[in-house]
């Protein structure tokens, strides 16, 4: 158990040695539209899948082969939106050159085998939606890559009012403080947006 302790804290004084600068590049660069934008999208499937699953969960107490069969897919589709969410971050941030230490840092892994697993085909086809990336002829643009455009001109898959509600909603209720008067000016007017 000591060896263990001694090589966790040596990877940890090696990772640390790597990296310099705590803000990676563009340092008085503001963040790019297209992450909050993407965040929000993603944000919002995730928030719906789970509560679908919640509702089906009341909904099939009586009959728990479809309670397990609908929560799961619920479950499932929200997973596959935050590791789309997730990965995308980090492959935008490594397109832009963040240093691979500071992406193990920021994600939380090891190694950089842990960073690559996040980067799947289909999480490089949202990336190169949302940057713009031109894809090759021989290669048909997935969904993803379809979902990516629609995220970075704000149309198409992107529904920025429903976002606007959802972003209000979170704010509302995970607000630490509700007596917060700074509440009103933090949670964006989504009153007007909502249907």
């Amino acid at each position: 158990m000591n060896e263990a302790r001694i090589d966790r804290a040596e990877h940890r004084r090696l990772d640390t040695a790597a990296i310099e600068p705590t803000r990676p590049c563009h340092d008085d660069a503001p963040t790019p539209k297209v992450l909050s934008d993407l965040l929000r999208y993603h944000t919002t499937r995730v928030t719906s899948h789970l509560n679908d699953a919640m509702d089906n969960s009341r909904y099939y107490e009586a009959d728990f082969t479809e309670w397990q069969r609908l929560v799961l897919y619920k479950h499932t589709d929200g997973l596959e939106h935050y590791l789309l969410l997730v990965g995308a971050i980090a492959g935008f941030l490594r397109g832009a050159g963040v240093p691979s230490a500071l992406l193990r840092r920021y994600l939380q892994v090891r190694d950089d085998q842990s960073v690559e697993a996040l980067l799947t085909p289909k999480v490089l086809d949202h990336v190169a939606g949302l940057t713009g990336e031109i894809q090759s002829e021989s290669s048909r643009p997935g969904i993803w890559y379809e979902v990516g455009q629609g995220i970075a001109a704000q149309d198409g898959w992107c529904h920025p009012q429903r976002d606007d509600a959802v972003e209000a909603f979170h704010t509302a209720l995970f607000r630490s403080d509700p007596e917060d008067e700074a509440l009103s000016t933090t949670c964006p007017n989504a009153s007007a947006n909502m249907y």
